[in-house]
């Protein structure tokens, strides 16, 4: 694991709110896209630790794409092997979104985090329901976090 809040950004401020069409959005279907509205110091950071994942990815991580294909990566519990994934959960703006999503809410619980990561050019289709990105560049869907309470 990497040192507990080592290159964690020290803010969770959205850099803008939850637009009431975004919450319709999510009312009607369940999901809405939101764009820039995680700051970029906490998109880096999770990159990094993104990145960190692929490069020593262990026996519980998968990999969906054929032999010499762009990954699929997949890792459960990523907060097991990467301090940045309990982070971005517990003190990351995620909180903030949410409760903007769901404003009638008095508590959140985290359920479960695995994370995905598809490679730009990849043909593997995708083996379960995943919404994904249009455009050709890596999508990475899921929660990251531990099982738990938002504080």
């Amino acid at each position: 694991m990497n040192p507990a809040g080592h290159g964690r950004p020290a803010r969770c401020d959205l850099v803008r709110q939850v637009t009431d069409r975004e919450r319709e959005n999510y009312e009607k279907d369940g999901a809405a896209i939101l764009t820039r509205v995680i700051p970029l110091d906490w998109v880096e950071y999770m990159s990094a630790a993104v990145d960190r994942l692929l490069e020593r990815s262990d026996q519980s991580s998968q990999n969906y794409a054929d032999e010499g294909q762009p990954r699929f990566f997949a890792q459960a519990f990523p907060w097991l092997a990467d301090d940045a994934f309990q982070a971005w959960a517990l003190l990351g703006p995620l909180k903030q979104i949410a409760l903007q999503v769901m404003p009638g809410v008095k508590h959140l619980n985290f359920f479960y985090d695995q994370i995905f990561v598809k490679e730009p050019g990849g043909a593997t289709a995708t083996p379960f329901a995943l919404a994904e990105l249009a455009g050709g560049t890596s999508t990475i869907s899921g929660s990251c976090s531990r099982p738990g309470v938002w504080p």
